[in-house]
């Protein structure tokens, strides 16, 4: 089980992202405020902070960036830049990389049951071990949804 005492975001976002100074502010605030506080209090999540984003360029994308992307090609992805090393220093136990979809691009997790970012949730946050199975990278990907379209029960 993950012990993020005090995690650190490394903001990552796509090239000529309309909202990159927006993104880069509230990912520096969220971590200090009383609502972080009170929504991470349970899980014994002490205050955020957050590194300046990484902006990407179209050479360093590296992925498609239309339509769904599966959570399994957005683990292989950062594992790879992760360890190719340009994603900044060595992963901690407090670095939690948020990845700021473009407008456009959603995600899915697959799986027994199926779902996809904007119809059934909006952003999740989840963890995996690098190859070397001793290094746990945690992980945030945030969709531009519009709104949140559920099927109809």
């Amino acid at each position: 089980m993950l012990n993020l005492s005090n995690p650190q975001f490394v903001p990552i976002l796509f090239p000529n992202d309309p909202l990159a100074d927006d993104i880069a502010t509230f990912t520096k605030a969220i971590g200090c405020s009383d609502y972080w506080a009170e929504v991470t209090k349970e899980y014994g999540v002490g205050s955020a902070t957050a590194t300046t984003p990484i902006q990407l360029s179209d050479d360093e994308t590296l992925l498609p960036l239309t339509g769904a992307l599966d959570d399994s090609v957005i683990q292989s992805w950062l594992s790879t830049q992760i360890t190719a090393g340009l994603f900044g220093d060595a992963v901690s136990t407090q670095t939690v990389y948020a990845i700021f979809l473009p407008p456009g691009v959603t995600s899915a997790l697959t799986g027994t049951l199926p779902q996809a970012s904007c119809r059934d949730f909006h952003g999740y946050h989840s963890s995996f071990a690098l190859h070397d199975a001793s290094t746990s990278v945690s992980y945030v990907v945030v969709p531009r949804c519009d709104t949140l379209k559920a099927a109809a029960g």
